[in-house]
């Protein structure tokens, strides 16, 4: 009977185990995941945004989501005017809008550390980009 061909079940199962297949999961399985995450820097507020976890995190009536900067932060150099003093705001007209905003959903709920990019010198702060961390 040639390898691999065998009416019996136990001795198909043998031969899976030990081929290739097999092997290859076992490499996988002990093999450490490589990270290219970069770390998480120190929460700090910049001209142009601010890295640290983020507030509340509402929608407004014309569909623009609002984001806290993040709490404890001196806020008050970043070059746009935040809307009561504390929102950056993430037009529902960018054409990242669902991206970002499900990316920072994702960070106000699980309380990871954002970097949020500002367009300097906006009347809301309107968000160009954000940047999730792998940790808080």
């Amino acid at each position: 009977m040639v390898e691999g061909q065998s009416n019996n079940a136990t001795e198909q199962t043998l031969i899976v185990r030990h081929g290739p297949v097999a092997l290859l999961l076992a490499f996988l399985a002990t093999t450490p995941t490589p990270t290219y995450a970069e770390p998480t820097p120190s929460p700090v507020c910049y001209p142009s945004g601010c890295i640290g976890v983020f507030g509340s995190l509402y929608v407004n009536a014309v569909g623009d989501a609002l984001i806290t900067t993040p709490s404890g932060l001196d806020a008050s150099g970043v070059l746009c005017t935040r809307p009561g003093n504390q929102y950056f705001t993430l037009r529902r007209t960018h054409p990242g809008f669902k991206e970002i905003y499900a990316m920072l959903l994702s960070a106000t709920t699980t309380q990871k550390s954002l970097l949020v990019r500002i367009v300097e010198n906006t009347s809301e702060c309107e968000v160009m980009y954000a940047v999730l961390y792998p940790e808080g």
